[in-house]
């Protein structure tokens, strides 16, 4: 047995014993669930001192009571009822909330929702008045269990924090919105940062509450362009009445104002010295060129830009220095292309004699052949020939022999490169592929030369008429030259005469 039962002052059962070899058995025995105490229940049937692993209770609301959760719980393995302990509820009809009091309704406003008697479900809305801030949520409602939920809000007076200021003291005690503070150091201490400060609707001081510090000076502040003479850069702490002296920096002149500054209540005055930059004037002119500026005081520069064709020698960029501009003026020099190549079986015309600058030209032309490509080239800016040399080339294409067909216009021997020729066929024969063709590069007549071809029975009627009195022989010529079966000419041949 598990466990044992005090029962009538004895032990019930006898003394369990643990055999090796087994698997250990976790015993519930001892396991027990609390009392299951749930406000406005009925009471328990039999009373029971001790509830262990899997007896079951059966809670029962009071009258008035709805009961929220599972009816019967069983205590599980774990000491704990299952499920949780349900709860017994007073009934919409009987649930209210608490209305708010009037005193705090004097310091916030009810937007919405009031009313006398507040049910669940009901919610209130609430905003304070000027210069009082709310503490909570802005709308409740009232719970199941006659609460609000989330609690009620209060509002307090909205205050800026309590100023404390070392060494000095303030006009008045007053932290409301609105309220108006001035800072007065004590004799030896200056104020730092404003001395008035004004208290904010949100209730945080405008502005850095200002400090009363010692009536010394810092290091002298900092200018673009004006520097503070040498003497003065390792000190860092001067007293009252102390100046120190300013100049321009370097590429930068004096126009007007004081060169001093001076340590007043802990501040120093304000330096009046305006410097300029120095000018450099005209960077010089370049023939043939000309320079680009991006001003012509210290720190500009000057870049000087060649003639289209021209060619920059020396430093193209000068500089605004100190002492005016860096450097020397650059040179713009004609752009040059090397000599022009000669071509084969050609002749050059125009300026042969170097150096060959911008635009020269070079004309060529052909003693022997055609020539192929520009005649004339001439130097670009880029130092460059604006084109590759020509070529002469002595290329001819054969006679051109296209049976049943004749040219258009005369031809002239040799035919050479770029000559074309056009061909019609004759009455009865019908062109297969282009009319007209050009000699090519590679001495072949481009395209492919055409073929007429017999257009059946219209062409023998042709040949018939041409041949009729002819020898044989001619047949065998007329047939072999137009392309035309044997069969087909003798067979009309024939029987054209039989009808003569």
């Amino acid at each position: 047995m598990e466990y044992r039962t005090c029962k009538d002052s004895v032990w019930t059962g006898e003394i369990p014993t643990c055999e090796e070899g087994r698997e250990p058995q976790i015993s519930q025995a001892g396991i027990t669930c609390p009392y299951p105490s749930v406000a406005n229940s009925m009471k328990l049937g039999e009373a029971v001192s001790v509830y262990r692993v899997r007896d079951s209770v059966t809670i029962v609301c009071s009258e008035g009571f709805l009961l929220t959760g599972d009816e019967q719980i069983t205590c599980g393995p774990d000491g704990q009822w299952q499920t949780q302990l349900p709860q017994c509820l007073p009934s919409v009809e009987d649930i209210s909330c608490t209305p708010p009091k009037t005193q705090e309704r004097s310091t916030f406003t009810v937007i919405s929702g009031l009313k006398e008697v507040y049910r669940p479900q009901d919610s209130l809305s609430f905003s304070c008045i000027n210069n009082y801030h709310l503490n909570g949520s802005k709308t409740v409602t009232c719970g199941l269990d006659g609460k609000w939920n989330p609690p009620l809000p209060n509002c307090t007076q909205i205050k800026c924090p309590p100023l404390k200021v070392e060494n000095g003291k303030t006009s008045t005690n007053h932290r409301r919105p609105g309220s108006e503070v001035i800072i007065t150091c004590y004799k030896g201490h200056i104020p730092k940062g404003v001395s008035r400060i004004v208290c904010s609707p949100l209730g945080r001081w405008m502005g850095e509450i200002p400090l009363c510090v010692p009536g010394t000076c810092g290091v002298p502040p900092f200018y673009p362009n004006r520097h503070l003479s040498q003497s003065y850069l390792t000190k860092t702490n001067f007293s009252l009445g102390d100046r120190v002296r300013y100049s321009c920096g370097i590429g930068y002149m004096r126009v007007r104002g004081t060169v001093y500054s001076t340590c007043v209540r802990g501040n120093w005055t304000p330096l009046t010295l305006r410097c300029e930059r120095k000018s450099c004037g005209s960077a010089g002119e370049i023939d043939f060129g000309n320079f680009v500026y991006t001003g012509v005081e210290f720190g500009d520069t000057a870049t000087g830009v060649c003639n289209e064709g021209f060619q920059l020698v020396g430093q193209n960029v000068r500089h605004c220095m100190n002492d005016g501009w860096d450097g020397r003026v650059p040179v713009c020099e004609p752009v040059q292309c090397v000599d022009p190549p000669e071509v084969i079986n050609g002749e050059m015309d125009g300026n042969l004699e170097p150096p060959h600058i911008y635009r020269t030209v070079i004309n060529y032309r052909c003693r022997k052949g055609k020539l192929i490509g520009a005649s004339e080239i001439y130097c670009t800016k880029d130092g460059t020939w604006s084109a590759p040399p020509p070529e002469c080339k002595d290329i001819k294409c054969p006679y051109p022999r296209v049976p049943n067909a004749r040219r258009i216009g005369g031809i002239t021997q040799p035919l050479v490169l770029g000559d074309t020729l056009t061909f019609v066929c004759y009455s009865g024969f019908v062109m297969e592929g282009p009319d007209t063709v050009k000699c090519g590069l590679d001495g072949t007549w481009m395209p492919a030369l055409p073929t007429c071809n017999c257009e059946y029975p219209k062409c023998l009627n042709v040949l018939f008429t041409e041949y009729k009195t002819v020898e044989a022989w001619m047949i065998h010529n007329c047939v072999t030259e137009y392309n035309i079966p044997i069969f087909l000419f003798l067979s009309f041949f024939i029987s054209e005469l039989a009808v003569t």
